[in-house]
């Protein structure tokens, strides 16, 4: 784990205060990925603990995920991504004014599920193509995923991560990917 560290900014007080002030909402994503994934937030758990001895900062972390990336304001073009850890979840929470008009688009199961404002979506992103189109009025996306580098410095004969076909996101009833791209005038051509 030595060659693993947190990034600059991680230390900055703006964002040691934001990590404080979003401690709630990040147990209830916490609590979300222990119900939907036990044996991915107990390993992350684990390892962020065990490794607060030689990181003391990672303490005030509040995530069961190693990273978080936040999207302002954007479309997101159908992709899956490349770091992502086959068998675990991403997730996704969007907030916003921006009503009841986005989906995220789930192209590899051939669904659109409503991205409601408050919405969270666990997926597993490295092999599922995902986006979301553009929306009129403001919307965040906080991203929380582990990258593939972290989980192979922390892997052991005990806590390996192997796929559980059981943990697969499951498609739900919801308009068709084509009627939602064709809608928002992103229809395959």
């Amino acid at each position: 784990m030595e060659h693993l560290k947190p990034t600059s900014s991680f230390k900055k007080e703006p964002v040691q205060r934001w990590l404080t002030e979003i401690a709630v909402v990040a147990g209830i994503l916490n609590g979300i990925l222990a119900i939907a994934h036990p044996r991915q937030y107990q390993l992350i758990s684990t390892q962020l603990v065990k490794h607060e001895r030689d990181h003391p900062e990672i303490n005030t972390w509040p995530f069961a995920f190693g990273a978080l990336q936040i999207i302002a304001n954007r479309s997101t073009l159908l992709h899956r991504d490349p770091s992502g850890v086959q068998g675990l979840y991403d997730l996704l929470l969007t907030v916003g004014d921006y009503g009841e008009q986005a989906y995220m688009l789930l192209a590899s199961l051939g669904v659109a599920l409503p991205y409601d404002s408050g919405t969270v979506v666990l997926v597993d992103a490295g092999n599922i193509e995902h986006g979301v189109p553009r929306v009129s009025g403001h919307r965040v996306c906080l991203a929380l995923f582990s990258r593939r580098e972290a989980l192979k410095c922390w892997a052991t004969e005990e806590n390996s991560i192997k796929v559980d076909a059981d943990k697969r996101p499951l498609p739900i009833a919801q308009p068709t990917l084509q009627e939602v791209m064709r809608s928002s005038g992103q229809a395959r051509r």
